[in-house]
């Protein structure tokens, strides 16, 4: 439980209390001289709450307060919700007179019944005096809450029992549904699925933050953007561009138009988490990083991992061609052919010598096989290496067809020579953009 619950239920349990504290604290349970028949006592609990599995039924009938939020231990389990009835908090100790009901919350912001629990404050009864008791199991003394307290797992089974205080079947993450929605979007890794089922519109291009990560392309469902909140069915389809031009599947996202739910409503929930409202773009939003770990967390907008600028696919080219500073080696790894001699435009800069291997230029399109690497000339005959260069050519993809892509950039078609190119200077910072033809800074003299 959080700092800020537990100071929120103290501080409810005091101002309750200064109210309450001259009602007697000698009421005990009808049955208490009675021998014990626990499982009798368990139907007569679930016959009275058998209604309140509709939490507005509960909320209606007196248990309106939540009381603490959802509550989780990190290795224990969870309690859930605890929807509290004030009236009852009195000290009072009767089975047919719970103080709290207790929720599970579910991904599409309803509320699942779990069972009931029984809270006596230390402010009625000391924590030093004997523990209340009831279904013959003693009340648990709470000394941070400051309250006596009996969790009674009527409706979900607890497999540490009955009257144990955490369960580890109970949940505030929602694993079944993460693992339902996962299941039903698995086919999507593959982004031409994903657009045959109806997620067909990039609705954004790539999207990211100067400082605070990227959110990717944004494949939209048109039919969905109809103000359903359906964890089952996300709007739109997270993915992160490749740098051979693929999509990469990092998460979902689930939009409703302000058209449809005013931004000064209550926002949608799903899994626990309200909608962001999005102001400039005039929707609710909630963004779900299911294939991808947030380090900011699952339903923060941003992923300081995704990027539109293939972090690491760039890096990895530069680790490839790390031992080509040395021209030499670079030869003999089959880049031997010197395609043009130095190249310099008047005005734009230049590309310097272009080294070729041959046999890369058959239209592969991998940026880990760059068919040529640029050298600007140094002193004493000196290559100085400052970037790479990919190429198809028109005999294989015609000047007509679409452009390959890498890393997000098409090939420009370059007529005078009958190719597509694509310059990467990943050696030579280009004020005018890394894929840029010409680098400005790149001399041939």
């Amino acid at each position: 439980m959080n700092r800020t619950n537990q100071l929120y239920i103290k501080a409810f349990f005091v101002t309750l209390i200064a109210a309450m504290i001259a009602v007697s604290c000698s009421k005990k349970d009808d049955d208490d001289d009675d021998p014990i028949n626990v499982d009798q006592l368990i139907n007569e609990v679930r016959d009275l709450t058998k209604d309140f599995h509709d939490i507005e039924v509960a909320m209606a009938a007196g248990w309106e307060v939540d009381l603490s939020g959802c509550v989780e231990h990190p290795s224990e389990g969870g309690m859930g919700h605890h929807f509290g009835r004030p009236e009852f908090i009195d000290g009072r100790v009767n089975h047919l007179e719970p103080q709290v009901l207790l929720y599970e919350p579910e991904a599409n912001g309803g509320f699942k019944f779990l069972g009931v629990e029984y809270i006596v404050p230390f402010a009625i009864l000391p924590s030093d005096a004997e523990a209340p008791e009831l279904f013959g199991h003693q009340f648990h003394a709470n000394h941070e809450l400051e309250l006596w307290a009996l969790h009674v797992w009527t409706e979900r089974e607890n497999l540490k029992g009955m009257f144990y205080d955490w369960n580890p079947g109970v949940s505030c993450q929602f694993p079944d549904e993460i693992n339902e929605l996962k299941e039903i979007t698995s086919a999507f890794h593959d982004i031409e699925a994903a657009m045959t089922a109806g997620w067909a519109v990039d609705l954004s291009g790539c999207v990211e933050h100067p400082e605070e990560g990227g959110m990717g392309h944004h494949f939209g469902r048109p039919e969905f953007i109809d103000g359903r909140v359906d964890f089952r069915e996300p709007q739109v389809l997270l993915y992160e561009p490749e740098a051979n031009g693929g999509f990469r599947f990092v998460g979902v996202e689930y939009i409703v138009p302000f058209a449809i739910l005013s931004p000064d409503a209550d926002p949608p929930v799903l899994f626990g988490h309200e909608f962001h409202a999005n102001h400039e773009l005039e929707i609710w939003a909630l963004h779900m990083w299911t294939e991808r770990d947030n380090p900011n967390g699952m339903f923060y907008d941003w992923n300081p991992t995704v990027s539109c600028h293939y972090v690491d696919d760039i890096s990895e080219v530069r680790e490839l061609t790390a031992d080509y500073h040395d021209i030499e080696i670079a030869k003999a790894a089959g880049w031997d052919v010197d395609m043009s001699g130095c190249v310099e435009h008047p005005t734009e800069g230049g590309m310097g010598h272009h080294f070729g291997r041959p046999e890369y230029i058959d239209g592969r399109v991998n940026f880990r096989e760059p068919q040529v690497l640029l050298y600007e000339p140094g002193d004493n005959d000196e290559f100085i290496f400052v970037g790479v260069e990919y190429i198809v050519p028109f005999a294989i993809l015609p000047a007509d067809a679409d452009p390959p892509v890498l890393f997000g950039h098409e090939f420009h078609a370059n007529h005078e020579l009958e190719i597509w190119a694509l310059h990467m200077w990943t050696e030579k910072e280009n004020p005018k953009g890394m894929f840029y033809d010409w680098n400005p800074d790149v001399s041939c003299q």
